[in-house]
């Protein structure tokens, strides 16, 4: 599903807004690991898009679209965050996947919350940064969620590849994988 972006474009308030709009609905064309704020900021807007069903509002703050809140808000993300567009889509991935719930925010600042950037760089900086996981990290919060209905007691990645290494048809995995990539705990050292 792609951004529709002509939406935006025909209610831009001016010819510099319509070339941003454009700009960022490129993210779709471009390697993750070369996105820019402006990439970022396409994707966070067709997250909200999909997540919601309905069109995210702009704040047209500015003539300019660089001097705009959105674009603020998203230098402070690459900031905060890291300036790798991988990461980034996966920060804002675990952000709607797991941090919002029924939770209605009306901007990109919401990604900003100190917690809940703590928060993912606790859980998930260290192993995408080091691309292991050990099976002794412990499960995100996501994950355990899951697994806990299964059982409690499973509260690692080792427990977890363990688990799935003896039984991958338990419908609790299909529920993960929408979150975790379950190849990944064949990696689990």
């Amino acid at each position: 599903m792609a951004l529709d972006i002509q939406t935006y474009i025909d209610t831009a308030p001016n010819a510099n807004y319509e070339a941003f709009f454009k700009k960022i609905a490129s993210y779709e064309e471009v390697p993750e690991q070369e996105w820019n704020k402006n990439h970022v900021l396409g994707y966070f807007v067709f997250k909200y898009n999909s997540h919601y069903n309905k069109k995210y509002v702009f704040k047209y703050n500015a003539p300019q679209p660089s001097k705009s809140f959105e674009m603020f808000q998203a230098s402070k993300l690459t900031i905060n965050i890291s300036q790798d567009g991988s990461i980034l889509k996966k920060y804002i991935d675990w952000f709607f996947d797991s941090k919002l719930a029924n939770k209605k925010i009306t901007s990109i600042s919401a990604l900003l919350k100190e917690s809940v950037m703590e928060e993912f760089k606790y859980l998930f900086m260290k192993n995408i940064l080091n691309n292991t996981i050990k099976r002794t990290d412990i499960l995100p919060i996501n994950i355990y969620n899951i697994v806990s209905v299964f059982n409690p007691a499973i509260k690692t990645y080792g427990d977890l590849a363990f688990l799935y290494a003896s039984n991958s048809s338990l419908a609790l995995f299909e529920d993960i994988n929408k979150i975790f990539k379950l190849e990944e705990l064949k990696k689990v050292i």
